[in-house]
């Protein structure tokens, strides 16, 4: 039997101008149509004049964002064939501070960040009161700073970062909430192990994306399924990494606490980066998280065509909403949903897979000089 086809775009990947505010949010879409189904698909959009098919040619006049929505409102676009993974960049980079830095930190004092959420409700805290307490330039200084240390990794970004860093708690007009931003200044201490350890890719939203579109379609499947991608530098960069994720040699295990949790190994077979020249399903991906991330601008209150986000709102595209890394006012367990007990750190988890995984890849190379 033909294993299914999963096929991934993206849309406001801005590679390293990551916090580029004309392109606020990511989208990484996936869709599982046959050879059928993409052809009905892509009648809907054809003209005499095109054989490729990109949402950025079709929204410029009428028609073409006729062509979209009629698309759009297809039976066939349901959440059981298409999955999206969305990322508020300016939020993300918040949680990647958290991640990286304090969550670090806290696991040295033996504090788990990530059970009920912790990590979760500090990133929305941070994210909502830093700008009103501290200045909102001041925040996009903080950020840009951050984005630039993990990059460049030099002394003058580290100290240009925790110099942002103390900036904010100078400015900080509410004096209860110095403490919380405190906690980002003593990272300071552990600063260089975790850059040395993190790569360059870390702040790339199309490597998580990936991952929990993948573990999205292994549970919608229940089978093994070939990948095939746009071309992708972050994709292409992580291939490796990723291809540990799928190892069909590791043991089938959850991974995760409460509403958070993956089973691994995936069961994607592979990544095959293509042109989506050649791919038509890739183009229908595309189609898709373009739509969704206009949509998403409109919703940001960013400038779109006002009848073209209306229509956008009545078709399929807002109940297709999987998995957001988005900004809110929730902090609790009970609101964020994190107050289940139990589960497996996810990073101990990966961390012991790619070492194992390393060793066994190894030992096959070795073996076959």
């Amino acid at each position: 039997m033909k294993r299914p086809i999963v096929a991934f775009d993206e849309s406001g990947n801005t590679g390293q101008n990551l916090l580029d505010p004309s392109q606020p949010v990511f989208v990484l879409a996936s869709v599982n149509f046959n050879d059928d189904e993409t052809r009905r698909l892509i009648d809907i959009l054809s003209n005499e004049n095109s054989q490729e098919f990109h949402f950025a040619k079709f929204r410029k006049n009428a028609s073409g964002r006729a062509k979209v929505l009629e698309c759009l409102k297809s039976e066939l676009i349901l959440p059981e064939k298409v999955k999206l993974s969305i990322f508020h960049k300016k939020y993300m980079v918040v949680t990647k501070i958290v991640d990286l830095l304090i969550e670090n930190l806290s696991y040295e004092t033996g504090f788990n960040l990530y059970k009920k959420g912790a990590n979760i409700a500090l990133s929305n805290m941070y994210y909502i009161c830093i700008p009103s307490f501290c200045g909102k330039g001041n925040f996009e200084e903080f950020l840009q700073r951050f984005v630039n240390m993990i990059r460049i990794k030099e002394n003058n970004c580290i100290r240009d970062f925790y110099g942002s860093v103390e900036k904010l708690i100078t400015m900080c007009r509410e004096e209860k909430f110095k403490e919380e931003i405190d906690l980002i200044m003593l990272t300071s201490v552990i600063v260089n192990e975790v850059l040395d350890r993190t790569d360059i890719s870390a702040l790339d939203p199309a490597i998580p994306g990936f991952v929990h579109d993948c573990a999205m379609w292994s549970e919608e499947l229940d089978c093994e399924f070939d990948v095939v991608h746009d071309e992708s530098k972050p994709i292409e960069h992580d291939e490796e990494i990723l291809s540990y994720l799928m190892a069909k040699d590791e043991p089938e295990v959850v991974v995760g606490y409460d509403r958070r949790k993956i089973k691994y190994p995936l069961k994607a077979t592979g990544i095959k980066l293509c042109d989506s020249k050649e791919v038509q399903q890739i183009q229908i991906a595309d189609l898709i998280a373009s739509a969704y991330g206009y949509w998403l601008k409109g919703g940001l209150g960013m400038k779109v065509d006002k009848r073209f986000y209306a229509a956008l709102n009545e078709s399929k595209i807002p109940s297709l909403l999987v998995h957001p890394v988005w900004p809110s006012n929730k902090v609790t367990p009970a609101d964020l949903g994190t107050d289940k007990e139990g589960g497996t750190d996810p990073n101990l988890y990966i961390g012991a897979l790619i070492h194992r995984q390393g060793i066994k890849r190894r030992k096959k190379a070795n073996r076959r000089l």
